[in-house]
C-alpha cells in the first residue's frame, strides 16, 4: 500500500534552475550575447545539479560565470558611479535563512564569493563599502583595478570621468530611459535534495550616486527563499523593487497557492503600481507532490531568462509575447513551466493550496491496510469511540428525539433547549456567563472554527489586519482554512521546549505587522497536550487588549482532559470584547462522529456566524443537540466527564510507564507527561540518520513510515503540525492495544538503538 506520508517525501528531487541577465530595454545588437549567457549559464547550472551539488554551490559558480561575462551590468561588466568609482552588490542564500550580502564594494571582480563569505565565515549578514573589501583581504579574495571591472566602452567613459569630465557634459551621458538604466544578474536553484538556494549580483546602475544601494544586496527584495515553499530573485528599478518588498511578495503568494507564473505576474504589477519597471524569475515547489515549476514577468522593454525543469527542455528567452497585456501603460510578459496541478475546472488556487488532512490520510491508509489482512496499531486519529463509550444520556435525548419526531430544523443559532443547557454548564462549572445571543450551535468544532473565521477575516487583499496567528504546534484547520479564506498562510510562532508561548516574541510580532486579525489559542493543545497557565492566558490577553481590532479565537475542544489543575483563567473574563471561543462534545464525550461544536462570542460577532449558518448548512441535527442538552443537564456535577478523563488518565499513565521502562524508547524517543487532551508529542530526532530497509531516517516523515512499514504502527509526523521532529501518538485507545503497539514500537526502536 502507498504511504500517506508519500507526497511529504522524495528521496531524490526533480532539480531546476532558472537565471535572468537584467531586465531593461536591452539594445537589438545585444540580444544574442544576452541569450548566449543566459542559456550557458541554465545549462552549466542544470548539469551542476544533476549531477547532484547542493543548489547554494551551484548558484556561486552560476553567478560567478554570469559576473564574468562582459554582456551583463555584474561583475566585468559594471558601470561607474557619477564620480568614477565602480561599486558592486551581491546577495547569496538557502531556504533556511542563511544568507550574506555584500554592498558598495569596489575592486572586487567576483562579489557573489565575497558575499557567499559573508554568509559562510562571519556570523553577519551584510557587510558595507570599506567594510566588505577588509573582510575579502581577511579571506584571501583578491582586489582587482577598477577598470577591470569595465567593458571598453564603459572604460573610455571611466577615464574621461577621471579626468573630471561631468557625465552630463557628454553626449554619450545623456540621461538613459529609466528602463534601460538596469541590468542585475540572478539565478534560483534547486537541488535534488529539495534545498532551494538564489544569488544576486550587480555592478550598479550607470552614473548612480556614489553609496547608492538599490534592491540587490536585500534580503526580500532582491532576492528571498523559504524551504518547501519556493525562491525568487528581482532585477530592475531597486527602489521600487524594494518598496513592495519583491522577492518576499513573490514568495509568499506562493505559499498562498498561486501559480509560480501567477505569482511573479501579480508581483510585477505590484511593482508597477508604485511607478517601477523589472522582472522576476522564481521556482516553486508543489506542497502536494513537491514538483518545481518555475515562472517569470517583466514589464521592461526586454529580460534575458532560460530555465530548465528536470525532464522538460531549455527555455530561452528575451523579448516580450504576442499575448503580453498591458499594465500602467506597460507591456507586461510572464510565462514558465506547467500550472503546480492539472485544472482544467479553473479550481480555486487557495482550495488547491490547502494541505491535504493528515489524520483522514492515515485514517484511509490504516483501512486499506486492515482490508488486506494486515493488522495495524493505529495511534493516528485522535479518536476515543468505541474504547471510550459515548454517555448514555446523549443516546436518550437522542433517541427520544428521533421518537418525537423533532427531525426538523432548529433556529439557525441553535437549538434554545441547548443553548439555555450551555448556558447553565458555563457557568456552574467553568465560572463564565453569556447571554443566549452570545452561543451559536454548528455542526462540530471544525465548522465552528470555519464559520468563526468567515464572520472576522477579512479576504486578501482587502483590509489591513487579515492574517491568522497561532503557536506551534498547530491543528491542520489552522494551516489552511487561513489560506483558504484570505490567501494567506498563519504566523506560526514557535514555542518553547514545553510547547508553551514565548510572551515577548509574541508581544514584539503584534507590535510590528499590523496585518494580525486573528490570535489562534489551542489549550489543551492538540497535539502537544499542553495546558496553557493563568499567567500565559493574562499575558496573551494583557498583550491582545492593546490592540482592539486584533481578536483571540480560543479553541477549547479539550476545555475537559486536564490531568492536573486546570486554568483558572478565561480569555472570556479578561477580555470579553475580543474573545472567541469553540468547542463541542466530540473529545468531551467521545462523540467525534455526531458534529455537534459551538461558538461564543460578542453578540455581533455570533450573530454574523449564525447568518453564515442559515445560508450554508441551515441548522445543526435537532436529535443530536437534543441529546447534548439532555447529557448536560444530567451531568451538572460533571461526573460522566470525570470519568472519561480517569479513563484517559489511566491509558497516559500506561504509555508513559511502557516508554520509561524500556531502555532504547527512554534513550532515542525521550517523553514528558502531556498535561491535557490525549497525545504524546515524542522527540524523534535521536533517529535521525540511523539506517532502515528503506533508507536513512533523515526527519519525522521517514520516521512515521518507518513505524508504519516495520511495526504496523500508524503514528502522525510533527511536521504536519508544524514542529519538526517529533511525532504524535493517540493514546485513547484500549490497555491492550497500547501495551502491543508500543511494544512492537519499542523492538523497531531496539533494531536501530
Amino acid at each position: 500500500a502507498a504511504s500517506p506520508f508519500a507526497i511529504l517525501r522524495m528521496s531524490k528531487h526533480k532539480v531546476a534552475v532558472i537565471v535572468h541577465g537584467g531586465a531593461w530595454g536591452i539594445p537589438d545588437q545585444d540580444v544574442p550575447s544576452n541569450l548566449a549567457g543566459v542559456r550557458l549559464a541554465a545549462e552549466a547550472a542544470y548539469n551542476m545539479l544533476a549531477k547532484g551539488e547542493p543548489a547554494i554551490d551551484v548558484a556561486d559558480k552560476v553567478t560567478r560565470l554570469l559576473e564574468d561575462d562582459p554582456t551583463f551590468d555584474a561583475g566585468t561588466g559594471s558601470y561607474t558611479t557619477r564620480t568614477g568609482e565602480v561599486e558592486l552588490d551581491a546577495l547569496i542564500g538557502s531556504d533556511d535563512a542563511n544568507f550574506g550580502a555584500v554592498a558598495a564594494v569596489q575592486n572586487i571582480k567576483n562579489p557573489i564569493s565575497l558575499a557567499r563569505a559573508v554568509r559562510d565565515r562571519t556570523p553577519h549578514i551584510l557587510y558595507v563599502g570599506q567594510g566588505a573589501n577588509d573582510l575579502a583581504r581577511e579571506v584571501g579574495i583578491e582586489e582587482c583595478k577598477p577598470e577591470d571591472l569595465l567593458v571598453e566602452r564603459e572604460r573610455i567613459r571611466y577615464e574621461k570621468l577621471k579626468q573630471g569630465a561631468s557625465p552630463d557634459q557628454l553626449d554619450e551621458f545623456a540621461p538613459i530611459k529609466d528602463e534601460s538604466a538596469h541590468d542585475t544578474v540572478g539565478c534560483v536553484c534547486l537541488d535534488q535534495q529539495g534545498r532551494i538556494a538564489i544569488a544576486q549580483s550587480t555592478g550598479g546602475t550607470r552614473f548612480k550616486p556614489r553609496g547608492r544601494v538599490g534592491d540587490t544586496p536585500q534580503w526580500g527584495s532582491g532576492a528571498y527563499c523559504e524551504r518547501g515553499v519556493g525562491g525568487a530573485a528581482a532585477t530592475g528599478h531597486g527602489e521600487y523593487l524594494a518598496r513592495v518588498l519583491a522577492s518576499r511578495q513573490a514568495v509568499d503568494f506562493l505559499r498562498s497557492g498561486m501559480s509560480a507564473e501567477d505569482a511573479c505576474k501579480f508581483t510585477v504589477q505590484m511593482v508597477g503600481n508604485v511607478g517601477g519597471a523589472g522582472g522576476l524569475i522564481v521556482i516553486s515547489l508543489d506542497r502536494h507532490t513537491g514538483e518545481p515549476h518555475v515562472g517569470y514577468a517583466f514589464n521592461t522593454p526586454r529580460m534575458a531568462y532560460a530555465y530548465r525543469v528536470e525532464g522538460h527542455e531549455l527555455i530561452v528567452g528575451i523579448d516580450h509575447h504576442p499575448n503580453s497585456v498591458s499594465h500602467n501603460k506597460r507591456p507586461l510578459t510572464c510565462g514558465g513551466s506547467t500550472a503546480p496541478l492539472p485544472n482544467p475546472f479553473q479550481l480555486s488556487s487557495w482550495a488547491l493550496a490547502m494541505r491535504k488532512s493528515p489524520t483522514h490520510g492515515i485514517m484511509g491508509q490504516v483501512a486499506q491496510m486492515r482490508k488486506q489482512g494486515i493488522h495495524v496499531y493505529d495511534f493516528g486519529v485522535g479518536e476515543m469511540s468505541p474504547e471510550i463509550p459515548l454517555p448514555a444520556p446523549v443516546k436518550d435525548g437522542m433517541i427520544q428525539a428521533i421518537q418525537d419526531n423533532k427531525a426538523f430544523y432548529s433556529p439557525a443559532a441553535g437549538s434554545p433547549v441547548l443553548i439555555e443547557a450551555l448556558i447553565d454548564d458555563f457557568s456552574r462549572n467553568f465560572n463564565l456567563q453569556y447571554d443566549p445571543s452570545e452561543i451559536a450551535i454548528l455542526p462540530g468544532p471544525k465548522d465552528a472554527f470555519f464559520k468563526a473565521c468567515i464572520a472576522v477575516l477579512h479576504p486578501y487583499p482587502t483590509g489591513n489586519r487579515r492574517r491568522v496567528l497561532t503557536f506551534a504546534p498547530i491543528f491542520e484547520c489552522f494551516d489552511n482554512i487561513p489560506i483558504l479564506l484570505t490567501g494567506l498562510p498563519p504566523v506560526v510562532l514557535q514555542t518553547d521546549e514545553n510547547f508553551l508561548p514565548k510572551l515577548d516574541e509574541f508581544e514584539e510580532v503584534l507590535r510590528t505587522d499590523d496585518t494580525i486579525r486573528l490570535v489562534i489559542v489551542n489549550s489543551p493543545n492538540n497535539p502537544s497536550g499542553a495546558v496553557y497557565s493563568d499567567l500565559i492566558i493574562q499575558g496573551i490577553s494583557r498583550i491582545v487588549s492593546q490592540y482592539p481590532d486584533v481578536l483571540v479565537l480560543y479553541d477549547e475542544v479539550y476545555r475537559t482532559i486536564v490531568y492536573e489543575q486546570p486554568a483558572s483563567t478565561h480569555f472570556r473574563n479578561l477580555i470579553p470584547q475580543q474573545t472567541i471561543c469553540i468547542g463541542g462534545m466530540s473529545k468531551e464525550l467521545a462523540a467525534t462522529g455526531l458534529r455537534v461544536g459551538y461558538v461564543t462570542g460578542p453578540s455581533a460577532i455570533v450573530a454574523t456566524v449564525a447568518a453564515i449558518q442559515a445560508m450554508s448548512s441551515s441548522c445543526t441535527s435537532l436529535p443530536t443537540q437534543l441529546g447534548y442538552a439532555k447529557f448536560l443537564n444530567e451531568d451538572k456535577d460533571m461526573n460522566w466527564r470525570k470519568d472519561i478523563v480517569n479513563q484517559l488518565k489511566v491509558r497516559r499513565d500506561k504509555l508513559i510507564s511502557i516508554f520509561n521502562s524500556s531502555e532504547s524508547l527512554k534513550t532515542c524517543m525521550p517523553i514528558s507527561a502531556p498535561a491535557g487532551a490525549f497525545y504524546l508529542f515524542v522527540n524523534v530526532s535521536k533517529l535521525f540518520g540511523k539506517s532502515t530497509s528503506n533508507g536513512v531516517i533523515v526527519n519525522d516523515v521517514d520516521v512515521a513510515e518507518f513505524f508504519l512499514k516495520e511495526a504496523r504502527v500508524a503514528v502522525i509526523p510533527g511536521s504536519l503540525f508544524r514542529t519538526a521532529g517529533y511525532v504524535r501518538i493517540c493514546y485513547s485507545r484500549s490497555l491492550e492495544e497500547i501495551e502491543n503497539g508500543i511494544g512492537a514500537m519499542e523492538r523497531a526502536v531496539a533494531g536501530l538503538c
